[in-house]
């Protein structure tokens, strides 16, 4: 009895704050907190609030004690009243308070049972929710991040315990998120140090999970039992808050994680993380994850072809989802970044592989999704840009004279079939753009430098590269959704059968047509004369001229594009038939015919009919026959005049039509356009040349030569001319039309290998006049130049 007395006098002389803890604590665990007691804690706290710091300490030492003797019921007691202090005070001594209460936190997350980490981790949320009125200056957050970041990467025995504790450290990162993000005077979330420890726990919760490989851009809903959904809306909420400095500290932790766990491959992961990303970035901050993409991409050059194909991959993805007002001045990085990648990858080929191939076709598919969120007129820029880089080689050109120079590059070296492997890739790259460019006015969409560049990729040597550039010409050409239509079954169809649309052209069409018509017509003359060729580049050639007639629907250019079509017949005519010549033949049927029904010279449709009767008993000349893969055996001897198109009969049924024939006179000889007499010149186009002081805008093709060719050479060819003028009237006056043909294509031939010989001498020259005068082409693999080809309309 008396010690238990003197026990109780001692206890009255224990301060009152200690006294108001002990009363909250029920002699059984399982009865919980006082509640009565609890109420007048809070009040003595609220009325003297110097003492919160020392209750907080007073609590946090009966945690430790709790912990040590592993009275677990009164550690979860403890951790309650400290709750409900945080939550009534805002004293200005709140901040000693809440050490104390992070003090208790790190004590529970420090404990091996996995109970007291739940609970730590509910604590702390509830701690981050509650809004301070005092800034705090020294407060550190490092353990916290490294323990909930840890907690994310714990399985436990099993998969409800595993869930479990995954969703206490995300809720815990979420929170130190939450409370430190919207705080500049407390401790910066953003540093690499913190973020390379929230951002990989994320995703190794979201890899680890049951994320959907279709996801939209819709947020996911938050669920508290699905660590993945839950990860994923963390991972959105940090994005969506980053700013223009914070962006990178955001993405910079997913490709090391991607790096460092291998999660390129395959590439779903990747592309759904970037999903998640550019869905929740903010849109003018879109550029900012795709330039780091690339500049990733940059940094494992060397890396597998499997890897750096699934970044473009994501790329790609990415490049679809971003805004294009959101690009700025990224646009040509972007372009740059790809081709030289691009290019990268054909100088290291050794022999073509699959991987190979996936990478390239990956690239190039990455080019075009870009280029479909740009505006028309960078669309224009980026396809100048492009043919800028393409490498040009004037040896892998058709010369029309040159039949001994072509048969010594026949086997060319190693150097141009790089080239010409480089000059594929950027011309698919090109096509791609050209597919998703909505063409308007002719002017507008051939620019000098596309038009011309892609008329000098047309003559190449290489039937693929100069199918390619006309499939590219046709694409942008073609206003009217016409080209699909043209097909080998409907080649002798009338324009209804086929669905053909047509429309008058503009005037300002009309023009521009007159201005070019000579530099399309001598690089499509010389594209047809490649022995090189197949029916295919036959059948693009076709399509070609059926676009210009629909596309420049003006009768004078009609009869023009006619005379034009005749002269294919001579091309190549003392050699022996191949099946390219005969689809030539039943190309200029298709085109006449054609030509004949959008004019409404129904002669005209009649004669070809007749010439196609004629052409039974060489069904080779036919146009079903002509393009079909069957083999044909043809003949060694020469056709018979009666299976050509005769321009007398058509001419004859023009001018019963009712239209001008004078141009058919004489019939049209392959010339580039500065050896044309002036009389034969548009004297519009002629003056415009004249001011830029060039008479050809195939760049390349023609050479001004004046200077180089000497006194010897000119007086050997004038005498030549003069000798032979005299015989030649007299053989004119009695010759038909197809000699008269013969005999100007063969003065045309002899005099070209006379240009030849004197160009062939000053060739070094020539070529470096050619580069001084294109700078935007590029011949050195690693030599960026964009920066002088791009257009102000870039830079914001």
């Amino acid at each position: 009895m008396a010690t238990s007395q003197l026990c109780s006098c001692f206890g009255q002389l224990r301060p009152k704050y200690k006294r108001k803890v002990d009363q909250i604590f029920p002699r059984d665990a399982r009865d919980g907190l006082v509640k009565s007691n609890m109420d007048k804690l809070i009040f003595y706290a609220l009325s003297s609030p110097e003492k919160l710091d020392r209750i907080g300490a007073y609590l946090a030492r009966k945690l430790e004690s709790h912990i040590y003797w592993k009275r677990y019921e009164f550690v979860l007691i403890t951790m309650e009243a400290m709750e409900q202090l945080l939550s009534a005070c805002h004293a200005p001594d709140i901040n000693l308070f809440v050490a104390s209460f992070l003090k208790m936190v790190q004590a529970l997350l420090e404990s091996s049972e996995t109970v007291l980490q739940i609970r730590g981790s509910d604590s702390f949320v509830i701690f981050a929710n509650i809004e301070e009125d005092t800034p705090s200056y020294h407060r550190q957050y490092d353990f916290f991040v490294s323990k909930f970041s840890e907690m994310c990467y714990r399985d436990g025995a099993s998969t409800e315990e595993n869930s479990t504790i995954k969703m206490a450290g995300l809720r815990g990162l979420q929170g130190i998120f939450r409370k430190t993000v919207s705080d500049d005077l407390q401790v910066n979330i953003w540093d690499k140090v913190f973020m390379g420890k929230i951002i990989p726990s994320l995703l190794h919760v979201l890899e680890h999970g049951d994320w959907p490989i279709d996801n939209t851009h819709e947020e996911s809903l938050d669920s508290e039992d699905d660590p993945c959904s839950f990860a994923e809306a963390i991972l959105r909420e940090i994005v969506s808050q980053a700013s223009f400095g914070n962006v990178r500290a955001g993405i910079e932790p997913v490709l090391y994680h991607l790096d460092a766990a291998e999660l390129w491959i395959p590439s779903e992961f990747a592309v759904h993380c970037f999903k998640i990303i550019l869905y929740s970035v903010q849109n003018q901050y879109s550029y900012l994850v795709i330039q780091m993409l690339l500049n990733h991409l940059n940094k494992h050059v060397n890396s597998s072809l499997e890897m750096k194909t699934n970044v473009v991959e994501v790329i790609s993805t990415s490049v679809a989802i971003a805004s294009a007002e959101s690009m700025g001045a990224s646009v040509l990085e972007v372009f740059n970044t790809l081709l030289h990648h691009l290019r990268l990858s054909v100088d290291a080929r050794s022999e073509s592989s699959k991987s190979q191939e996936a990478f390239e076709q990956a690239i190039i598919k990455t080019v075009g999704i870009f280029a479909q969120v740009l505006p028309d007129y960078q669309k224009s820029e980026i396809m100048m840009f492009i043919m800028g880089k393409l490498p040009l080689n004037s040896k892998n050109l058709i010369r029309q004279h040159s039949y001994q120079r072509s048969q010594s590059l026949e086997d060319g070296d190693y150097e141009n079939a790089q080239s010409e492997a480089l000059q594929e890739m950027y011309l698919l790259c090109l096509l791609k753009i050209a597919v998703i460019y909505n063409s308007e006015k002719l002017s507008t969409t051939f620019p000098d430098t596309l038009l011309d560049s892609l008329l000098k990729v047309s003559i190449s040597r290489n039937v693929r590269i100069s199918k390619l550039a006309y499939e590219i010409l046709q694409t942008l050409l073609d206003r009217q959704n016409n080209l699909p239509k043209l097909t080998i079954e409907g080649l002798m169809k009338t324009i209804e059968q086929n669905g053909i649309v047509i429309k008058k052209s503009s005037k300002a069409d009309i023009m521009f047509f007159q201005k070019k018509k000579d530099e399309l017509f001598w690089h499509i003359y010389q594209s047809a004369s490649n022995r090189f060729n197949t029916t295919e580049n036959i059948f693009v050639i076709y399509k070609t001229l059926i676009l210009l007639a629909v596309e420049i629907n003006d009768s004078g250019i009609l009869v023009e594009l006619i005379r034009f079509v005749l002269s294919l017949q001579l091309i190549n005519g003392e050699s022996t038939l191949t099946k390219a010549k005969a689809a030539i033949h039943a190309t200029v049927c298709a085109c006449l015919n054609f030509i004949g029904e959008l004019m409404g010279i129904s002669k005209l449709r009649r004669y070809v009919g007749t010439c196609m009767k004629i052409r039974q008993n060489y069904k080779y000349l036919l146009p079903a026959f002509a393009f079909s893969e069957e083999e044909i055996d043809f003949p060694q001897t020469e056709l018979p005049s009666s299976v050509l198109i005769s321009l007398e009969d058509v001419s004859k049924a023009l001018e019963e039509g009712g239209f001008e024939t004078k141009m058919l006179s004489s019939p049209y000889v392959p010339q580039p356009i500065s050896e044309l007499p002036n009389g034969q010149q548009d004297e519009k186009s002629h003056s415009l040349r004249s001011e830029t002081g060039s008479l050809s805008s195939a760049e390349g093709v023609h050479f001004t030569i004046a200077e180089e060719v000497t006194f010897d050479t000119l007086k050997e060819v004038l005498q030549r001319n003069a000798s032979q003028s005299v015989e030649g009237n007299l053989d004119l006056y009695n010759a038909t039309f197809n000699d008269i043909a013969a005999i100007a294509d063969g003065r045309a031939r002899e005099f070209n290998v006379k240009m030849d010989d004197v160009l062939e001498v000053s060739d070094l020259i020539i070529e470096k006049n050619r580069i001084k005068e294109a700078p935007s082409i590029s011949s050195l693999p690693g030599e960026d130049n964009y920066e002088m080809n791009f257009s102000d309309k870039y830079v914001y």
